[in-house]
């Protein structure tokens, strides 16, 4: 019998992944606060790669639309020209691209575990994020639409949009850099169309396609729940193999169990 298929985003893996490997290595760490702390940080770290990420991405972009001559990007000055093929200047910025991507990954994930955590504790009068600001984690709690307080009810729900508003901006971090993708996407493919690379810039434009085409997909499917089925031989032999000892009296048993794990 096959079992069940569900829809799980590879980000909610990574989530899990991140939960129980923390649970193995930081024992003594496990009360709220002190997690907290710790996912304050993660967070505030992916959000200063991420804007780092952004900033060779931005450059390079400016450099293509204001230095490329035809199928050049060259400088010039005064007699002195330094040039280089721009099938090699967009082969870099392609990897640049996806190094950007996956660093979104992670700030998205980063943020999920910082908002999970927040639920998992309930006092009160008690705000998560103004516990981080008192920690020195944090620098806009007060400044946000988040009320944590079960007595009040709004009449009109302006701080749950305001809120909602706020997520919409940070998806719209997605648009340039989908802009940005695209843009990249059209040089390629009219420099694969229009110019007499050699056989190697083609080959170089050819794989920066797929790196840019990857790199926008990839964030998609990051976040798009896909269907998934449980591993029955994964959990057999990563649970139950390691406390059977194999012994020749057991060879039946350990045919038995190779068999069924490969169904």
């Amino acid at each position: 019998m096959k079992s069940k298929i569900k829809f799980i985003s590879q980000k909610r893996l990574k989530i899990h992944e991140f939960e129980t490997t923390f649970r193995y290595l930081n024992k003594s760490e496990q009360e709220w606060g002190r997690k907290s702390e710790i996912l304050s940080e993660i967070q505030a770290d992916a959000i200063k790669n991420f804007i780092k990420s952004l900033a060779p991405l931005f450059l390079g972009y400016l450099v293509l639309t204001s230095l490329k001559i035809d199928n050049e990007i060259a400088l010039t000055i005064s007699n002195f020209k330094v040039s280089v093929p721009i099938a090699y200047y967009l082969f870099g910025l392609s990897f640049l691209y996806m190094i950007t991507m996956i660093f979104f990954n992670h700030l998205s994930v980063a943020f999920s575990l910082k908002a999970s955590m927040a639920t998992k504790i309930m006092l009160s009068g008690f705000s998560s994020t103004v516990y981080d600001l008192l920690q020195k984690k944090d620098d806009v709690a007060l400044g946000l639409p988040i009320v944590m307080n079960p007595f009040i009810k709004e009449v009109l729900p302006i701080m749950a949009i305001m809120t909602y508003i706020l997520l919409l901006a940070y998806s719209a971090l997605l648009l340039p850099l989908g802009a940005f993708g695209y843009l990249l996407m059209i040089e390629l493919i009219n420099l694969l169309l229009t110019s007499n690379a050699s056989f190697l810039e083609t080959v170089l434009v050819l794989i920066c396609i797929g790196i840019t085409a990857y790199s926008a997909l990839f964030v998609i499917l990051f976040h798009l729940p896909l269907p998934m089925r449980k591993n029955k031989a994964g959990v057999r032999w990563s649970f139950l193999y390691p406390t059977m000892p194999i012994h020749s009296s057991d060879k039946e048993k350990f045919e038995r169990w190779s068999k069924d794990s490969s169904k």
